[in-house]
């Protein structure tokens, strides 16, 4: 469950950074 967690936030943080670059 906690890897599975972990790695659903790393997918959002990823996806945050993109949408931040992109909009940067």
């Amino acid at each position: 469950y906690k890897a599975m967690k972990d790695r659903k936030v790393e997918m959002f943080t990823r996806h945050a950074n993109l949408l931040e670059m992109a909009s940067g």
